[in-house]
């Protein structure tokens, strides 16, 4: 106890090295902690922006339809949808369940067109597996039994129509047969994100199945799940409490990574990228910490000699540096703790604006806002590291102090 009360008064005694030694901790400390925040809220806003703007967490298919996606395929469907998704309602990791019909059609003003990806969507059930209702810019969003479109900001201005006016749509239906509609466009969307705005356009499900002829048939159910990103633990806890999942062989339950790989691809690959840039800077920060530690015992080495002369055992003098290392080491990962969360004020409240991205073309969704995402095993996990670090590098030079004949030391000082 005497050692560790004159470990913390020397602690005081030499401020200046204290505080260099301590605000080294609080920025490795710091930078950790926001580091992994910063990594985590990357793919954490991503993996959710596809989630809520296109996937779902999981989606009921024909097992066949993967397979033939590109022609997007009216032959394979998912039939009795309603009951079916009757029965999905019931498991308890189910939160929404909705029906959807994606077609190819031609889409213009009856004097240009344009080919796009149609999706029948039901309005209320759309609004439970995503977001497309809050992303409205002009008009209205779809109304349940009332025939509408909705169709992208960019598309509306390229074609210049706007809500309450007509436009056609040309598709072949499931028979192979040519078949036209005009419909009015009740409202604009824009998502932010170019495999939407670009390519699809929204219809209700009940104008969609007419003008297709589909009946009682749609060809994705998209299911919105109690869950974050990671889904597929649940996918087999699903499929054993929903009969009709098992029964009917013909369908299939998908996670949402199956529909965009090459985006989750490019973010795995986005994330390894950072962590190594982070895992390099945290290191060079270790390094630093380590130096200023070592060389705040080298510079006492008089001083250490002088304690072993009045009768100061080696091993007293390496606890009297750990006390000290440990001190300081508390001091700083507390400092850099309590930074990392004032930053988190900023980085995971307010965030960045992306808006200023849109349009460049990237296949992600970005959201308006990127925020890191800070989790108390982050402060933990900081806080381990910075202590570890700051003892390592008392640890390690007060052995080779202690070690030191008793002249050498005192007589350290001289050339």
């Amino acid at each position: 106890m005497e050692l560790l009360v004159m470990g913390l008064r020397n602690i005081s005694r030499n401020r200046r090295r204290t505080a260099l030694n301590a605000a080294a901790l609080t920025i490795g400390t710091a930078i950790m902690i926001v580091s992994l925040a910063w990594v985590r809220g990357y793919f954490t806003s991503f993996y959710d922006g596809i989630i809520n703007l296109d996937t779902g967490h999981a989606q009921v298919l024909h097992r066949d339809y993967l397979d033939e996606r590109r022609r997007l395929p009216l032959d394979l469907t998912v039939t009795g949808y309603e009951e079916l998704r009757g029965e999905l309602m019931k498991a308890d990791a189910v939160l929404a369940a909705s029906p959807r019909l994606q077609f190819s059609a031609r889409v213009g003003d009856g004097r240009r067109a344009t080919y796009l990806a149609g999706r029948g969507i039901d309005p209320e059930g759309e609004a439970g597996v995503s977001v497309i209702d809050e992303h409205i810019e002009t008009g209205s969003y779809l109304a349940e039994d009332e025939p509408g479109v909705l169709v992208s900001s960019r598309f509306a201005s390229r074609l210049g129509v706007s809500p309450g006016e007509e436009i056609v749509i040309d598709v072949i239906d499931r028979d192979g047969v040519p078949r036209s509609t005009r419909i009015a466009v009740t409202g604009t969307f824009r998502l932010g994100y170019p495999a939407i705005d670009d390519q699809v356009f929204f219809m209700d499900l009940g104008s969609a199945q007419r003008l297709l002829r589909m009946d009682d048939a749609v060809t994705h159910l998209v299911l919105t799940l109690d869950a974050g990103a990671r889904v597929e633990p649940l996918l087999e806890t699903i499929r054993g409490r929903v009969p009709a999942l098992t029964n009917r062989e013909e369908l299939a339950l998908h996670e949402w990574r199956t529909f965009v790989r090459a985006i989750v691809s490019a973010v795995e690959a986005d994330i390894a990228g950072f962590s190594m840039i982070i895992a390099v800077l945290y290191l060079l920060v270790i390094i630093g910490i380590l130096n200023s530690m070592s060389m705040a015992v080298h510079e006492r080495t008089k001083e250490l000699g002088t304690l072993r002369a009045i009768g100061m055992t080696r091993r007293q003098v390496r606890w009297l540096l750990f006390a000290e290392g440990v001190g300081i080491a508390l001091l700083g990962t507390a400092a850099g703790a309590a930074l990392s969360a004032v930053s988190s004020i900023y980085f995971g409240g307010i965030g960045f604006d992306l808006t200023a991205l849109e349009g460049t073309g990237l296949p992600i969704p970005f959201a308006e806002r990127f925020t890191a995402d800070f989790r108390v095993q982050d402060y933990l996990l900081g806080a381990a590291v910075g202590l570890a670090t700051a003892i390592a590098g008392t640890i390690l030079p007060a052995r080779r102090a202690a070690r030191l004949p008793v002249a050498a030391a005192l007589g350290s000082h001289l050339e």
